[in-house]
């Protein structure tokens, strides 16, 4: 009979299994929103090696690998339909793009942030250093996309 550790461990490896299918998705979807963009400071923000999410995924690899995770095929809890935008640049467009990327970093802060609540309970000390610095700086990402709807939104009603 499992105990409750057991189970809430079970639950922890199958999100990190998850989530990093997801990061990877991000990874390849924010690359076609940052070509998308209009806005270079938008471009910017959504770069991968702005956003860290390179980062995001080694550190997910190696909580992995502190836990023993073995490669499985993850139950997508999070999936991306990432929209079709228009060859032409807009700052239209980017407000499309900016809603689009503000849903995808609240669910990976959302799930982090879940990951986080388990690693504590469960008292994997290095599993919490990882997971707060993903929170962080996908916080900063989120920051960064606000700011630049705000600049964006203002400047399209001068």
């Amino acid at each position: 009979m499992k105990t409750n550790q057991d189970q809430i461990e079970q639950i922890f490896r199958s999100t990190i299994e998850s989530l990093l299918t997801f990061e990877n998705t991000c990874s390849k979807t924010y690359v076609k929103l940052s070509k998308a963009a209009f806005a270079p400071e938008l471009a910017k923000a959504l770069d991968p090696g702005q956003t860290n999410i390179k980062s995001h995924i080694q550190r997910l690899k190696l909580i992995k690998k502190l836990f023993n995770i073995k490669p499985e095929v993850a139950h997508p809890i999070l999936t991306i339909n990432t929209p079709k935008f228009s060859s032409v640049k807009t700052a239209l467009q980017d407000l499309m793009i900016m809603q689009y990327a503000l849903q995808l970093q609240d669910l990976k802060i959302s799930q982090y942030q879940f990951l986080l609540t388990l690693s504590i309970s469960i008292q994997q000390e290095h599993a919490i250093a990882l997971l707060e610095q993903c929170i962080n700086e996908n916080n900063d990402t989120n920051t960064w996309i606000r700011r630049t709807l705000d600049h964006t939104a203002r400047g399209m009603l001068k």
